[in-house]
Protein backbone atom coordinates (compact mmCIF):
# COMPACT_ATOMS: atom_id res chain seq x y z
CA UNK A 1 0.00 0.00 0.00
CA UNK A 2 1.01 3.34 -1.07
CA UNK A 3 1.88 6.20 1.45
CA UNK A 4 -0.57 9.31 1.92
CA UNK A 5 1.41 12.57 1.18
CA UNK A 6 -1.37 14.65 3.00
CA UNK A 7 1.58 18.31 2.25
CA UNK A 8 0.64 17.61 -2.08
CA UNK A 9 -3.14 16.96 -0.70
CA UNK A 10 -3.24 19.99 1.17
CA UNK A 11 -1.73 22.05 -1.86
CA UNK A 12 -3.82 20.57 -4.08
CA UNK A 13 -7.27 21.18 -1.72
CA UNK A 14 -5.66 24.84 -1.53
CA UNK A 15 -5.11 25.44 -5.02
CA UNK A 16 -9.01 24.09 -5.91
CA UNK A 17 -10.04 25.96 -3.24
CA UNK A 18 -8.68 29.79 -4.50
CA UNK A 19 -9.89 28.46 -8.18
CA UNK A 20 -13.00 28.20 -6.79
CA UNK A 21 -13.39 31.14 -5.21
CA UNK A 22 -11.72 32.77 -7.63
CA UNK A 23 -14.80 31.67 -10.24
CA UNK A 24 -17.18 32.40 -7.23
CA UNK A 25 -15.88 36.33 -6.40
CA UNK A 26 -14.88 37.31 -9.90
CA UNK A 27 -18.29 38.79 -10.67
CA UNK A 28 -19.08 40.15 -7.87
CA UNK A 29 -15.71 42.15 -6.99
CA UNK A 30 -16.47 43.65 -10.80
CA UNK A 31 -19.67 45.08 -9.75
CA UNK A 32 -18.32 48.04 -8.01
CA UNK A 33 -16.20 48.95 -11.21
CA UNK A 34 -19.49 48.68 -12.69
CA UNK A 35 -21.70 51.02 -10.30
CA UNK A 36 -18.49 53.47 -11.02
CA UNK A 37 -18.85 53.35 -14.33
CA UNK A 38 -22.56 53.64 -14.58
CA UNK A 39 -22.02 56.94 -12.01
CA UNK A 40 -19.44 58.44 -13.79
CA UNK A 41 -22.10 57.96 -17.19
CA UNK A 42 -24.63 59.30 -15.21
CA UNK A 43 -22.67 62.32 -13.65
CA UNK A 44 -21.60 62.81 -17.19
CA UNK A 45 -25.06 63.02 -18.57
CA UNK A 46 -26.34 65.94 -15.28
CA UNK A 47 -23.44 67.60 -16.85
CA UNK A 48 -24.20 67.91 -19.91
CA UNK A 49 -28.26 68.04 -20.20
CA UNK A 50 -28.04 71.57 -18.52
CA UNK A 51 -24.79 73.11 -21.04
CA UNK A 52 -27.53 71.85 -23.47
CA UNK A 53 -30.77 73.55 -22.50
CA UNK A 54 -28.64 76.69 -22.41
CA UNK A 55 -27.70 77.13 -26.09
CA UNK A 56 -31.02 77.65 -27.72
CA UNK A 57 -30.63 79.85 -30.74
CA UNK A 58 -34.60 81.21 -30.11
CA UNK A 59 -34.06 81.84 -26.24
CA UNK A 60 -30.97 83.88 -27.56
CA UNK A 61 -33.35 85.63 -29.82
CA UNK A 62 -35.66 86.10 -26.34
CA UNK A 63 -33.18 87.48 -24.58
CA UNK A 64 -31.69 89.85 -26.74
CA UNK A 65 -35.38 91.46 -28.13
CA UNK A 66 -36.12 91.98 -23.89
CA UNK A 67 -32.45 93.55 -23.29
CA UNK A 68 -33.73 96.06 -26.39
CA UNK A 69 -37.16 96.35 -24.77
CA UNK A 70 -34.84 97.12 -21.44
CA UNK A 71 -32.71 99.80 -22.67
CA UNK A 72 -36.04 101.71 -24.80
CA UNK A 73 -37.95 101.57 -21.25
CA UNK A 74 -34.38 102.89 -19.29
CA UNK A 75 -34.26 105.40 -22.08
CA UNK A 76 -38.03 107.01 -21.60
CA UNK A 77 -36.95 109.61 -19.00
CA UNK A 78 -34.13 110.97 -21.08
CA UNK A 79 -36.33 110.94 -23.49
CA UNK A 80 -39.14 112.78 -21.52
CA UNK A 81 -36.54 115.33 -20.11
CA UNK A 82 -35.19 116.04 -23.71
CA UNK A 83 -38.83 116.75 -24.95
CA UNK A 84 -39.09 118.75 -21.98
CA UNK A 85 -35.61 120.66 -22.26
CA UNK A 86 -37.03 121.24 -26.38
CA UNK A 87 -40.46 122.48 -25.26
CA UNK A 88 -39.13 124.55 -23.07
CA UNK A 89 -36.45 125.90 -25.44
CA UNK A 90 -39.93 126.59 -27.75
CA UNK A 91 -41.17 128.45 -24.84
CA UNK A 92 -38.29 131.09 -24.33
CA UNK A 93 -37.84 131.59 -28.41
CA UNK A 94 -41.97 132.20 -28.33
CA UNK A 95 -40.82 134.96 -25.33
CA UNK A 96 -38.26 136.61 -27.60
CA UNK A 97 -41.31 136.95 -30.32
CA UNK A 98 -41.50 140.54 -31.59
CA UNK A 99 -45.00 140.58 -31.47
CA UNK A 100 -44.62 139.40 -27.67
CA UNK A 101 -41.96 141.95 -26.45
CA UNK A 102 -43.77 144.46 -28.42
CA UNK A 103 -47.32 143.74 -27.35
CA UNK A 104 -50.33 146.06 -26.30
CA UNK A 105 -49.32 148.33 -22.92
CA UNK A 106 -45.22 147.62 -23.97
CA UNK A 107 -43.08 150.22 -23.07
CA UNK A 108 -41.11 149.71 -25.98
CA UNK A 109 -42.48 152.12 -28.13
CA UNK A 110 -44.55 155.60 -27.81
CA UNK A 111 -46.28 157.10 -30.66
CA UNK A 112 -47.92 160.20 -31.53
CA UNK A 113 -51.64 160.83 -33.62
CA UNK A 114 -53.78 162.74 -35.51
CA UNK A 115 -57.37 160.93 -35.87
CA UNK A 116 -59.02 163.82 -38.19
CA UNK A 117 -55.50 164.32 -40.27
CA UNK A 118 -55.23 160.51 -40.65
CA UNK A 119 -51.62 160.63 -38.95
CA UNK A 120 -49.69 158.78 -36.47
CA UNK A 121 -45.90 158.87 -35.77
CA UNK A 122 -44.53 155.51 -34.14
CA UNK A 123 -41.07 155.49 -32.12
CA UNK A 124 -39.41 151.83 -31.16
CA UNK A 125 -36.63 152.04 -28.60
CA UNK A 126 -35.88 148.23 -27.97
CA UNK A 127 -34.61 146.25 -30.81
CA UNK A 128 -36.88 143.05 -29.61
CA UNK A 129 -39.29 145.02 -31.20
CA UNK A 130 -37.87 144.28 -34.53
CA UNK A 131 -40.27 143.06 -37.12
CA UNK A 132 -43.48 144.51 -35.33
CA UNK A 133 -46.20 145.89 -37.37
CA UNK A 134 -48.53 149.03 -36.83
CA UNK A 135 -51.27 150.11 -38.85
CA UNK A 136 -53.73 153.06 -38.94
CA UNK A 137 -56.87 152.64 -40.55
CA UNK A 138 -60.05 154.85 -41.20
CA UNK A 139 -63.31 153.81 -41.09
CA UNK A 140 -66.82 155.57 -42.60
CA UNK A 141 -69.43 155.93 -39.72
CA UNK A 142 -73.19 156.26 -40.62
CA UNK A 143 -73.42 158.75 -37.80
CA UNK A 144 -71.29 161.79 -35.35
CA UNK A 145 -70.25 159.81 -32.51
CA UNK A 146 -69.03 156.01 -32.08
CA UNK A 147 -71.50 154.59 -34.44
CA UNK A 148 -71.34 150.96 -36.19
CA UNK A 149 -71.56 149.13 -38.75
CA UNK A 150 -68.32 151.17 -40.23
CA UNK A 151 -66.55 150.53 -43.57
CA UNK A 152 -62.93 151.04 -43.87
CA UNK A 153 -61.98 152.96 -46.08
CA UNK A 154 -58.38 152.92 -46.15
CA UNK A 155 -55.20 151.13 -44.28
CA UNK A 156 -51.25 151.43 -44.20
CA UNK A 157 -49.56 149.35 -42.64
CA UNK A 158 -45.78 149.28 -41.68
CA UNK A 159 -42.59 147.09 -39.78
CA UNK A 160 -40.67 148.49 -37.70
CA UNK A 161 -37.10 147.03 -37.87
CA UNK A 162 -33.17 148.63 -36.62
CA UNK A 163 -33.21 150.79 -39.80
CA UNK A 164 -36.80 151.57 -39.18
CA UNK A 165 -37.35 152.57 -35.82
CA UNK A 166 -39.26 155.59 -36.32
CA UNK A 167 -41.98 155.12 -38.79
CA UNK A 168 -44.92 157.11 -40.14
CA UNK A 169 -48.13 156.45 -41.20
CA UNK A 170 -50.55 158.17 -43.18
CA UNK A 171 -54.59 157.45 -44.20
CA UNK A 172 -57.35 158.98 -45.97
CA UNK A 173 -60.12 160.14 -44.29
CA UNK A 174 -63.10 159.78 -45.41
CA UNK A 175 -65.71 162.98 -45.92
CA UNK A 176 -68.37 163.43 -43.03
CA UNK A 177 -68.59 160.46 -39.94
CA UNK A 178 -65.24 158.89 -39.51
CA UNK A 179 -62.98 157.38 -37.39
CA UNK A 180 -59.69 156.92 -37.16
CA UNK A 181 -57.74 153.85 -35.47
CA UNK A 182 -54.41 152.82 -34.96
CA UNK A 183 -53.11 149.16 -33.75
CA UNK A 184 -50.57 146.50 -33.50
CA UNK A 185 -50.53 144.47 -36.70
CA UNK A 186 -52.25 144.69 -39.49
CA UNK A 187 -55.85 142.85 -39.20
CA UNK A 188 -58.71 145.18 -39.69
CA UNK A 189 -61.71 143.77 -40.97
CA UNK A 190 -63.11 145.66 -44.06
CA UNK A 191 -66.77 146.01 -41.96
CA UNK A 192 -67.05 147.08 -38.09
CA UNK A 193 -69.82 146.05 -36.23
CA UNK A 194 -68.51 146.22 -32.91
CA UNK A 195 -65.63 147.46 -30.66
CA UNK A 196 -62.97 144.60 -32.61
CA UNK A 197 -59.94 146.20 -31.59
CA UNK A 198 -60.81 147.14 -27.76
CA UNK A 199 -58.89 145.45 -25.76
CA UNK A 200 -56.58 143.53 -28.49
CA UNK A 201 -54.83 145.72 -30.79
CA UNK A 202 -56.16 149.27 -30.02
CA UNK A 203 -53.25 151.83 -29.42
CA UNK A 204 -54.87 155.06 -30.38
CA UNK A 205 -58.20 155.80 -31.88
CA UNK A 206 -60.64 159.42 -32.85
CA UNK A 207 -64.10 159.23 -34.38
CA UNK A 208 -64.96 162.77 -35.94
CA UNK A 209 -67.13 164.37 -38.38
CA UNK A 210 -64.54 165.33 -40.93
CA UNK A 211 -65.67 168.43 -43.77
CA UNK A 212 -69.82 168.11 -44.52
CA UNK A 213 -72.31 165.83 -44.89
CA UNK A 214 -74.14 165.34 -48.05
CA UNK A 215 -78.02 164.51 -46.28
Amino acid sequence: MRNFDFRAWSRRRSTRALATAALILGPIAAVPAIMATSATAAGTGSTVSPATATTSPTDTATSSASASSSATASASPSATSTTAAALGAAAATKSADPKAACGLGSSAYSWTFDGPKGTATVMVSDPACDGTEFSLVAYSTPQAGESYPQTRADIQTVTVSAADKTVDLAVTVPVCHAQVDLILGHDAPAQLTGRYFSGKTLLDAADFTHGSCVI
